[in-house]
């Protein structure tokens, strides 16, 4: 098994914060909508982060970046930003 690149797990995360950044939309779009509503997603984001640290598939700085996003999307009740995104 070949271990991916950096560039390559960049991608991949991207592609999941993607998905996660829909899941949140659809969840703002929902009538009955109230902020937290979408918490669950952040959740997920963090779990993709925890992978991506168990496998060791990020540099250090790509980690810290991710969490941070992560979290303050979550203060903010908005979307993820990408990788590579500010």
């Amino acid at each position: 098994m070949r271990k991916i690149t950096t560039k390559e797990a960049r991608s991949l995360v991207n592609k999941e914060l993607e998905k996660i950044n829909e899941r949140i939309r659809e969840d703002k779009a929902d009538p009955e909508y109230y902020p937290g509503y979408e918490s669950s997603n952040y959740y997920t984001a963090e779990g993709i982060c925890k992978v991506v640290e168990d496998f060791d598939l990020l540099t250090n700085a790509d980690k810290d970046t991710l969490r941070k996003k992560i979290h303050t999307a979550h203060l903010s009740h908005s979307e993820i930003k990408l990788l590579g995104q500010k």
